[in-house]
């Protein structure tokens, strides 16, 4: 199923990716970051692109650095200083075979300011006049506030492709049941009610990942009291559990 927006979030990326840019990708939990990431993989030719994915912030720009090298073939040096030196060296060579790298930093609003400052030199060479690789940052909405600060200036000034993923709208959510439902394989009536869909929107606010909490719960709960459909009733079942009533 194609989201709103996601086209043109995709195109963004492939231009950053093209240009070796520096790219932000933002959103509230549960809108898709981490789908808009696997298409964007699917989409990537593997014999001219390296996808180097750091899902853990709390390990600090040292622990990127390491994950980027191990993810290059490379031993990471048990210095610190010397990290960067040798992540440029790796992309740098890996540039000279006409290979792209793409670093994606997923919960990038968990990182320090310290590190959000340090990371533009990560992938900049010869005097900030060229990229050595990609950089995509994914978080919150509140990192898309913080790289306004005066002090994030100089990195804020080098992302040129940025996208705001957005939650589902009543719609969307209708659409997103259904088509998950016809992937399961269900073929008959329609099995959430309209009233279940509204209310699982108004309780999920179209955040994806709660709409799939809300619908497995639902579905467990038919399965017990054998109904055929799942509506408003069901509904509140399942949030009074979810909220901690039941």
């Amino acid at each position: 199923m194609e989201l709103p927006g996601q086209q043109e979030m995709l195109a963004r990326l492939r231009r950053a990716i093209k240009c070796d840019d520096i790219a932000l990708v933002t959103g509230p939990g549960g809108v898709g970051k981490s789908t808009a990431l696997r298409l964007l993989q699917a989409d990537l030719d593997t014999n001219r692109h390296k996808l180097i994915y750091s899902p853990n912030p709390g390990a600090g720009l040292v622990g990127l650095y390491r994950v980027v090298l191990w993810e290059l073939g490379h031993e990471p040096t048990y210095f610190k200083p010397h990290l960067v030196t040798q992540v440029r060296r790796a992309l740098r060579d890996l540039a000279e075979k006409g290979r792209k790298v793409v670093i994606a930093c997923d919960e990038a609003d968990a990182m320090t300011d310290s590190w959000l400052h340090d990371l533009r030199m990560l992938v900049s060479d010869l005097m900030d006049s060229r990229s050595l690789a990609t950089l995509i940052l994914m978080g919150l909405p509140s990192l898309l506030q913080r790289l306004k600060m005066a002090d994030h200036e100089p990195l804020s000034g080098r992302i040129n492709y940025r996208h705001q993923l957005q939650p589902l709208d009543l719609v969307g959510t209708a659409l997103y049941i259904h088509h998950h439902v016809r992937v399961a394989g269900y073929r008959g009536e329609a099995l959430f009610s309209d009233g279940f869909v509204a209310k699982a929107h108004a309780y999920t606010r179209g955040a994806m990942r709660r709409i799939n909490q809300v619908c497995t719960y639902a579905l467990i709960a038919a399965c017990a009291s054998k109904s055929k459909i799942i509506d408003e009733t069901i509904f509140e079942r399942v949030r009074a559990e979810l909220d901690g009533e039941a």
